[in-house]
């Protein structure tokens, strides 16, 4: 029991100290960065082995899940592993999955490999080796094999993908029900429909949180931190500051304490040194009244110093209970204010030892510096006797080539190469003839290539004019196709108001259809009739109106129309004859030619221009048409 008594004294001499670099140092450091109870807990409490090593051991472990979590979230290289499987002690799930064989072990390697991000893909090794090794999925050979290939599309896992896929569609039923929402807002419909909509905005509208707010509320409190840190400095230099005095001032009491017991000292001896003094032999009376006398005189003069000192001395011992009271203060200031400054000298000695470290790395990197400018010095004289090495060897090639290239093969390479160059052209020379002969067709080739080369610019350049061309062309032609279709229905409408007809024409050039409708008046109270009601004479009559309307839309000199009347009635037949007269006197510059076998001579058409063509009626026992007599009559015509 006195053993450890002792242990726990020297334990806490070693601990009060405070030295920087004692072992109870690095025990108070460790203890506070792990969060375990502190010394004086320690010191105070005892923990029986068990305990200890648990609280040690779930210290430990929070501390290191909590820094791995930080790093995960800090460091791109961690961010994808699995955050709920970080603690300490906790394998990932893909562990819990396997067996114990060694063939279970492999291919779980692979797929942690593949969930961390780690596992080299054919796709990335082809991006490290800048296309030179082929991205193609080696065991399908069908496209190249990336994360997404494997996992979705691979044929070689399709099997195993099934089972998975129907395990996940299996908890997504269950989980989201009819459906839910992904992260960027789209909404996912689950089985049997199986849809997916996308979200109409950018950015979440409600519950969403201001990180501005967030990172300005910690910019405030960083800089109340920073406000803190600095009057606690400022607090530490006054209370050195006011240690310093104090102990000066204490310095100064004992030193005036010491004086004020020398005189006491002084005066204690005064007093037995007068009370010491012996009585002298009997001598004259005369001599001894006058020495009565002065020693009367003597006395009273030393009673007033007496009671001078006395007063002093008294004046003294106030003052020495003063000082003693004062001091007493002072050193329970002390006490409480060093009891307060053991923390600040326990970081001021962290900071002087990281202040001597820094020294030591400062001047160790000072020496370091200097070497490497003296490297750097030696170098720049060597770059220099190079540059003009070089810059010889340039103005020498200059002379040869003054065109340039950059390359990245070596100068052996390089020679072995002029080298073999030389050969071949030696080669050459002798086979082909002399260098002369072979630079003027070359420059005969090379004109002839650049003539052909500014041809063929110039040709691609009115390539991309005619296609610019063509392109307004093409929409010119849209907009003259809409403007003609336009007039054809306006037209088309116009003629059928002539007998008060409605209907319109519907054109659609995508599919090349035209759709036409018409309606003949109706009687009042008379419902409007199909288009397959229609009469003939009124299908004539509108089949009129709508090869006039494209007539006027088309350009086309010749006008041409066989029997056209002959489902019409008379009123139809008049009011048709003399819309396709107006139109043919109207429009000078064309002919028109109507077939038709009714007589025209009941109509009274009365137009200058107009000829009237009457073919002979055919005889009932005719078995041919007299073809040929008509013609030699036509061609007797024509020779008058």
């Amino acid at each position: 029991m006195s053993h450890n008594n002792s242990i726990r004294e020297i334990a806490w001499r070693q601990h009060t100290a405070g030295r920087p670099n004692s072992f109870f140092k690095r025990i108070n450091d460790i203890l506070d960065m792990y969060q375990l109870p502190s010394f004086n807990e320690i010191m105070n409490q005892h923990y029986n082995k068990l305990d200890w090593k648990n609280i040690v051991r779930t210290a430990i472990s929070s501390h290191w899940t909590v820094k791995l979590k930080a790093d995960c979230e800090e460091k791109s290289t961690l961010n994808l592993l699995s955050k709920r499987n970080l603690n300490i002690g906790q394998t990932h799930n893909v562990w819990d999955t396997i067996s114990s064989s060694v063939k279970d072990v492999r291919k779980a390697a692979t797929k942690v490999r593949m969930l961390t991000g780690t596992y080299m893909l054919q796709t990335l090794k082809a991006k490290f080796n800048q296309a030179e090794i082929d991205p193609t999925c080696p065991i399908c050979n069908i496209e190249a094999e990336d994360l997404h290939h494997l996992l979705t599309s691979c044929p070689a896992y399709r099997h195993i993908r099934k089972s998975h896929f129907q395990q996940i569609k299996n908890i997504f039923v269950s989980k989201i029900e009819s459906s839910a929402f992904t992260l960027s807002g789209d909404q996912l419909y689950c089985f049997p429909s199986l849809r997916h909509y996308s979200c109409n905005y950018d950015r979440a509208k409600f519950l969403t949180a201001n990180v501005e707010e967030d990172i300005q509320k910690m910019e405030e409190e960083l800089h109340g931190i920073r406000s803190d840190l600095e009057k606690n400095r400022q607090k530490q230099k006054n209370l050195n500051t006011e240690i310093s005095r104090n102990e000066n001032e204490g310095k100064k009491t004992d030193t005036q304490l010491m004086k004020i017991h020398q005189k006491i000292r002084k005066f204690n001896t005064d007093v037995e040194d007068l009370k010491s003094i012996e009585d002298p032999a009997p001598v004259d009376v005369t001599t001894l009244e006058e020495e009565v006398e002065n020693l009367k005189e003597s006395i009273q003069a030393h009673e007033d110093q007496k009671s001078e000192k006395q007063g002093r001395y008294e004046d003294a011992q106030i003052e020495v209970d003063e000082a003693d009271s004062n001091f007493k203060v002072i050193e329970k200031e002390m006490r409480s204010k060093a009891e307060g400054g053991e923390p600040l000298r326990d970081d001021l000695g962290k900071v002087q030892a990281e202040i001597e470290q820094a020294k030591s790395h400062k001047k160790h990197y000072e020496m370091k510096f200097k070497e490497q400018e003296k490297k750097i010095a030696d170098l720049k004289k060597k770059i220099d006797t190079y540059k003009a090495e070089i810059q010889t060897d340039i103005d020498k090639a200059f002379i040869v080539c003054p065109e340039r290239r950059n390359t990245r093969r070596s100068v052996t390479n390089l020679e072995s190469e002029i080298n073999q160059i030389n050969k071949r052209i030696k080669t050459e020379e002798k086979s082909r003839g002399n260098p002369e002969e072979i630079t003027r067709r070359y420059n005969e080739t090379k004109e002839s290539y650049q003539k052909i080369r500014r041809e063929v610019r110039q040709c691609r350049t009115f390539i991309e004019r005619l296609e610019k061309v063509m392109i307004q062309r093409q929409q010119q032609y849209y907009e003259f196709r809409r403007f003609i279709a336009m007039r054809a229905k306006y037209f088309f409408i116009v003629l059928l108001s002539n007998r008060q007809y409605t209907g319109k024409m519907m054109f659609s050039h995508p599919k090349e259809t035209l759709e036409m409708s018409v309606q003949p008046p109706t009687a009042e109270g008379e419902i409007n009739r199909d288009m397959r009601s229609l009469s003939g004479g009124e299908r004539s009559f509108a089949t009129v109106c709508f090869i006039l309307a494209l007539w006027d839309a088309m350009e086309s000199p010749f006008r041409c129309l066989d029997e056209f009347d002959v489902f019409m009635d008379m009123i139809n037949r008049r009011i048709s004859m003399d819309m396709m007269m107006h139109v043919a006197q109207s429009q000078k510059h064309k002919q028109f030619i109507f077939l038709t076998p009714q007589n025209m001579s009941q109509l009274g058409i009365a137009i200058a221009d107009l000829h009237i063509f009457q073919m002979p009626d055919p005889d009932r026992g005719q078995g041919t048409l007299p073809f040929e007599n008509v013609n030699r009559q036509q061609e007797d015509e024509d020779e008058d």
